[in-house]
């Protein structure tokens, strides 16, 4: 019984597909690796390509498989069209490589860049695209396009393809690669960070797959709106700081520790301290261990969030940036590269800088962001002890807050710390409201996050009564503020209300200076005021980006503004507006307006 007879019987296994499929796969592999070797080689640098390989397999093999699913696909079409659907998708395949390999490499050159949202923005423009082109250029084009189509037409008329599809066979080499263009089985998908591995830019952009980066861009990004000025339209300038007045020092002088603790989903409307009392269950506090601290400390009674997730909210608090009506900062690695973050400034002072989180920093690029802003040393959970328990989003946060005051301990360096925690555990599906003393399987969704507020609370509580002897306690400074607030299913909370973003922020600890102790500072003020606010408490130079403002500085504002997808708003003293991005002609939307369009123009400037 040979091979024929095998065949003949058309079994599930016959024409062995599997060993075709291996070899079209490793063929879709051996494209992306010599195209970055293209890449490398005409920005001049063809000697980092081995380097760049061992970091860059994962990318590669998301990016080989989504085109081994795409032909798998076309494997299901019937007769001739089988055919052009393969010779379709290799011209697809050959000509994408070839054309982001070039264009990326002449990116490179020219901006420092590989394809990024900017480059696509542009493209909505193709006159003037064209008309930047040379004839050399047009030229290189058409030829790149014309080796395209031959090389598809020539690999397959080379292909045999058989008249029947194995369906096991092709089903379980389907779901390989799905799992394979996601990355493997992590539940974190690919970042356009998680092939980063060094500081230089070249390295990590070159490590990048540039197939993969272009059709993430396209997925993921959101563009420029159509901002045009309006004859007579306000400038932003009511929003920044107009006072050259002396500021207050509010930090003792003796260079004390600093603890930025970001609490995720912290609403203002859980705390007796910082809202009304509407959104309290008979009355209650669920935060009420950041209460008494922040009565006992120096409190902001009206701070809003920038954003409504927790990327965003990093962007604010570590690099004072205010938001966008399009795609999070974070999203943006060829960006938020070139913004000076809060921690990048405590280095300068020679502290020592730290993250913690418990989840994966891959996810949405929060730990390459984390060391653009100055954190060098990142803890997430693949650095944690292997005894700690993990569910679905990682550690929890009493294991994390454990091993943050256990590593304070074990301190020998003389220098100060400055360690930013971005805590888990009150983040969806809030699975520690399991540990609540009243928890009942019978609790929905908002039951169990106003549980998991109380367990990071706890966990806080737990934390101080530990620690609070020691001695690096003792020169301390603590920072809490949230990274966004949440609709809490009330009615005068959901998406686009004040209320919703509207979040806790206070000072506490033993290096704040004891007249600023016990302080409530009324009015309204911006999370992205955060990074100024401290150092200039501190004593040292501020960041150079006017939408971080110094909110203890005489002739302060007052305004406050956030970004969702596509609409913006904004809050002061007496009013609030909010609107989308075609907004009408009245006034307070004209002011919106005013900061959508100075934004904008500081983004492509580059200065701010």
């Amino acid at each position: 019984m040979g091979i024929n007879h095998f065949q003949e019987k058309r079994t599930p296994w016959s024409e062995f597909f599997f060993i075709k499929a291996l070899f079209a796969f490793g063929a879709l592999l051996a494209w992306q690796w010599l195209m970055r070797l293209l890449f490398l080689g005409l920005v001049g640098n063809p000697e980092l390509w081995w380097e760049t390989q061992s970091h860059a397999w994962r990318m590669d093999a998301s990016m080989a498989s989504y085109w081994f699913a795409l032909g798998l696909l076309a494997l299901l079409l019937p007769g001739k069209a089988r055919m052009w659907g393969l010779r379709l998708g290799l011209f697809a395949l050959i000509s994408s490589g070839l054309l982001l390999a070039v264009s990326d490499a002449e990116f490179w050159v020219l901006w420092g860049s590989r394809f990024n949202a900017q480059t696509l923005h542009y493209l909505a423009y193709p006159r003037e695209c064209l008309a930047s082109l040379n004839l050399g250029q047009m030229t290189g084009i058409a030829l790149l396009m014309l080796i395209s189509a031959l090389g598809a037409y020539t690999i397959s008329a080379r292909m045999s393809l058989g008249n029947s599809t194995p369906w096991i066979p092709w089903g379980l080499s389907l779901i390989m690669a799905f799992f394979l263009a996601r990355g493997g089985f992590s539940p974190t998908p690919l970042q356009p960070s998680s092939v980063y591995y060094s500081t230089h830019p070249l390295r990590n952009a070159a490590a990048t797959n540039g197939t993969w980066n272009f059709f993430f861009i396209l997925s993921q990004q959101r563009y420029k709106p159509q901002l045009q000025a309006w004859k007579g339209e306000p400038e932003a300038q009511f929003y920044f700081q107009q006072d050259s007045g002396a500021s207050p020092i509010w930090v003792q002088a003796n260079r004390p520790h600093v603890f930025l603790f970001i609490l995720e989903s912290f609403t203002a409307q859980f705390s007796q301290v910082f809202s009304d009392g509407r959104g309290l269950r008979n009355g209650k506090s669920e935060m009420p261990f950041l209460d008494e601290l922040a009565l006992q400390g120096l409190r902001f009674s009206k701070t809003y969030a920038c954003g409504d997730r927790t990327d965003k909210g990093l962007a604010a608090i570590l690099a004072g940036y205010p938001g966008q009506i399009w795609q999070s900062l974070l999203n943006e690695p060829e960006r938020f590269r070139h913004h000076r973050g809060l921690p990048s400034v405590f280095k300068d002072h020679g502290y020592r800088t730290h993250f913690y989180y418990g989840g994966d920093g891959e996810f949405s690029n929060t730990a390459a962001f984390a060391q653009a802003m100055g954190l060098d040393s990142i803890h997430d959970e693949s650095t944690f002890s292997t005894l700690f328990k993990r569910d679905k989003w990682g550690l929890v946060d009493a294991d994390v807050l454990q091993s943050l005051g256990s590593s304070m301990g074990r301190v020998q360096d003389a220098n100060p710390q400055f360690i930013t925690w971005l805590s888990l555990s009150s983040h969806e599906p809030y699975r520690v409201a399991e540990l609540d003393p009243g928890f009942s399987s019978s609790w929905d969704q908002m039951d169990r996050y106003r549980a998991s507020v109380r367990y990071t609370d706890a966990c806080l509580r737990s934390f101080f009564t530990q620690f609070q002897k020691a001695a690096w306690f003792q020169q301390s400074l603590f920072i809490f503020m949230a990274d966004h607030g949440r609709d809490i299913e009330t009615g005068y909370t959901y998406v686009g209300e004040p209320s919703f973003f509207q979040i806790p922020f206070f000072v506490w600890g033993p290096a704040l200076k004891e007249e600023f102790k016990h302080q409530e500072t009324r009015g309204v003020f911006s999370q992205a005021d955060l990074p100024n606010t401290l150092l200039a408490g501190m004593g040292w130079e501020m960041l150079h980006n006017p939408y971080s403002r110094n909110a203890l500085k005489s002739g302060f504002p007052h305004v406050a503004i956030w970004h969702t997808e596509g609409r913006m708003g904004l809050m002061d003293s007496g009013s609030f507006v909010q609107g989308q991005i075609e907004m009408a002609p009245t006034m307070p939307q004209q002011r919106l307006r005013g900061i959508e369009n100075d934004l904008w123009n500081r983004i492509e400037s580059g200065k701010w």
